[in-house]
C-alpha cells in the first residue's frame, strides 16, 4: 500500500471546518449556534418530577468551550495529523469534541456507540489514534476489554 503525506498548509484552524465555530464567535456572538437538552434535578421528596428544558448555547459560549477542550487534548499530548477516537452517542459533547480535534489539525476517528469490541480494537488499530474519547463507563469497558 503507498501512503501519501501532504505537509500542512498554515495553522488547523485555518484550514478545517472548525473555522467556522470561530468566525461565528467573532461575527455573531450572542446567535445561539446550539441548543442541548438538560434534564432538570431530583425534585423534592412528593414532588412531580420537573420537564427537561432546553439551555442556549452561544457562538460565542461554543467556541470558548472548544477552545478549552482543544487546549486540554493538547495538554494531554494531542497534535496536529494525530487521530482521536470519539465513541459515543450523537450528543452535544461529540459535537464539542469534534470541532476541538478539528480546531487542532488532528483528525476524528468516529466509533459507533454500538460496536463491539472486536470492530473498537480494528478501528483503533487501523486507525492508529493516538488517543480516544469515551462518553460511558460502558465504553471503558470495552476499552479495557481490548487494550492490551
Amino acid at each position: 500500500m503507498r501512503e501519501l503525506t501532504i505537509p500542512s498548509l498554515g495553522t488547523p484552524t485555518e484550514n478545517s471546518v472548525a473555522r467556522y465555530v470561530f468566525n461565528n464567535a467573532l461575527n455573531r456572538p450572542e446567535h445561539v449556534a446550539i441548543q442541548v437538552l438538560t434534564e432538570a434535578a431530583e425534585p423534592a421528596t412528593g414532588q412531580a418530577q420537573p420537564a427537561p428544558s432546553w439551555t442556549d448555547i452561544t457562538s460565542a459560549q461554543f467556541a470558548e468551550q472548544v477552545r478549552e477542550v482543544a487546549q486540554g487534548l493538547l495538554a494531554a499530548g494531542v497534535d496536529t495529523g494525530d487521530r482521536v477516537a470519539l465513541l459515543s452517542k450523537t450528543r452535544y459533547e461529540w459535537t464539542l469534541f469534534d470541532f476541538a480535534i478539528l480546531a487542532l489539525g488532528a483528525v476524528v476517528v468516529p466509533i459507533y456507540e454500538t460496536s463491539s469490541a472486536e470492530q473498537v480494537e480494528w478501528i483503533l488499530t487501523d486507525s492508529e489514534a493516538k488517543a480516544i474519547v469515551l462518553e460511558s463507563p460502558a465504553h471503558s469497558a470495552i476499552l479495557g476489554q481490548i487494550r492490551s
